[in-house]
């Protein structure tokens, strides 16, 4: 299981962010930067770099299955462009000077966990599955629904639930995508 670096990711991942966003803007048009992640496992340091393709995020209704599965996701050839690309510019950064790692670029997959603010609106509309996470040692069932573009879940008969962020984060509840989901009538 992974495990937080003895290194600050609050520090470390936006400067990630910053430096290679100007890279793929200029070289990948058509890719969002979803997130950046930063951690240890199996004694190995791993700075995630999560990409989609831009068409896949903001969508403006909710998708059907079939019009998920129809969404133009990040190919394993465009991950391998892409850390290439930016592989200068995450090397250039000071605060990993002195730090081995792996930079691993990949596309979030179908059960990624969100936990920000931008997960959230990027995956606007998706099908996600709302669950108490082990260690809050709450038992209630979890919620299947889609997100909404307040930040909201909405089950299929239409109850909002809202989502909070510092829960996401810390842990205590788990947001996935899950495009296995039926539309919500």
């Amino acid at each position: 299981m992974p495990t937080t670096s003895p290194l600050n990711p609050a520090i470390i991942c936006p400067a990630v962010a910053t430096a290679i966003g100007p890279v793929l803007a200029a070289q990948f048009p058509a890719v969002t930067l979803v997130g950046v992640d930063w951690f240890t496992e199996h004694n190995q340091t791993h700075v995630y770099i999560a990409v989609e393709n831009t068409a896949c995020g903001n969508l403006t209704e909710q998708p059907t299955p079939d019009a998920l599965r129809a969404l133009p996701y990040i190919s394993l050839e465009t991950c391998a462009d892409i850390s290439r690309a930016i592989d200068d510019a995450v090397d250039a950064l000071p605060e990993l000077a002195q730090v081995a790692y792996h930079l691993d670029v990949g596309s979030p997959g179908a059960f990624r966990q969100l936990t920000t603010a931008h997960e959230l609106a990027f995956y606007s509309h998706w099908p996600v599955t709302l669950t108490p996470s082990k260690k809050s040692g709450n038992k209630a069932k979890p919620i299947n629904g889609h997100l909404s573009t307040s930040a909201t879940l909405v089950n299929a008969d239409g109850t909002e639930h809202p989502l909070a962020l510092d829960d996401l984060d810390a842990g205590t509840m788990v947001l996935a995508l899950n495009p296995t989901l039926p539309k919500a009538t």
